[in-house]
């Protein structure tokens, strides 16, 4: 759910993480869209340049509450603008990876923001653009609030990186400008398309397990662990995966190596560590 691209369907769970951090990398200054309130059963179509949509019910802070109201629908850099009498609210789902994308459908979409935590439940939602297609279905997320320190956006990054679960059914990205390769045989590729099924993150006090498996690991359950942190002062993440194991099979170089083909001046890779830098 944040902003900017998120490409996080790059053939392998850290670059979720990389991403999900680096999404407000280049913009800092500006306020994340994650209303105060609740959406219940938003189901939208958009088709550039706006769309329509509908839910049972809206209850946003400084927007209103509306029951069964029908939405006109704008995607701005993949913060969908949803209006309705003249009000307006903004969703940031650039995490989806919807950001340059012509074509958007969403199925029943649920969202809640709360004193206490920040959570998406997501039937479904496909996304079309010039070079790529992305698709992820049955999507769960939630991050609890407990840190109060810094602007929103770096609350949020300190929350989600410190208590955070995620569970996707499916994933699929497809993209004209990558290729991707096996994460159990890095000499694999996998072309310019990528699926992943039954992904599970969990983060409890910056430490966190989870897996996947798809074609990304031809069918095999990838498990990972770690440690993830944010330093507000230095406004610095950082991820330490301790292991990476395919059934029996290290594949912690395997993936490192994945992630050094994106590495730029905002991450650095250093083995067993990603280092995401949100300051200019």
């Amino acid at each position: 759910m944040l902003k900017k691209s998120c490409q996080m369907i790059a053939a392998s769970y850290c670059l979720i993480f990389a991403n999900i951090s680096t999404a407000h990398a280049n913009e800092l200054n500006e306020k994340p869209a994650f209303p105060i309130g609740r959406i219940g059963q938003l189901n939208a179509n958009y088709t550039s340049p706006k769309g329509t949509g509908a839910s049972k019910e809206i209850s946003i802070q400084g927007f209103g509450d509306f029951i069964n109201p029908s939405l006109e629908v704008e995607n701005y850099g993949g913060t969908l603008i949803f209006s309705v009498d003249n009000e307006s609210f903004e969703l940031d789902l650039s995490s989806l990876q919807i950001n340059d994308a012509e074509k958007i459908g969403i199925s029943s979409l649920n969202y809640n923001n709360s004193d206490t935590n920040i959570g998406l439940n997501l039937n479904q939602v496909q996304a079309n653009g010039e070079g790529f297609s992305t698709r992820l279905t049955g999507t769960r997320l939630e991050c609890q609030k407990q840190s109060k320190e810094g602007n929103e956006y770096e609350q949020l990054i300190q929350n989600c990186f410190n208590f955070l679960s995620l569970n996707i059914g499916n994933a699929f990205f497809q993209s004209n400008e990558r290729s991707f390769y096996n994460l159990t045989n890095e000499y694999e590729a996998l072309g310019s398309a990528v699926e992943i099924d039954d992904l599970n993150l969990d983060i409890r006090g910056g430490k966190f397990k989870g897996h996947l498996k798809g074609n990304v690991s031809k069918g095999i359950k990838v498990k990972f662990e770690g440690r993830s942190s944010y330093d507000l002062a230095n406004k610095i993440v950082n991820i330490r995966i301790d292991k990476a194991k395919a059934g029996l099979f290290n594949v912690r170089r395997t993936i490192f190596k994945e992630l050094e083909r994106f590495e730029n001046d905002k991450i650095e890779i250093d083995e067993p560590n990603i280092y995401i830098i949100l300051q200019d």
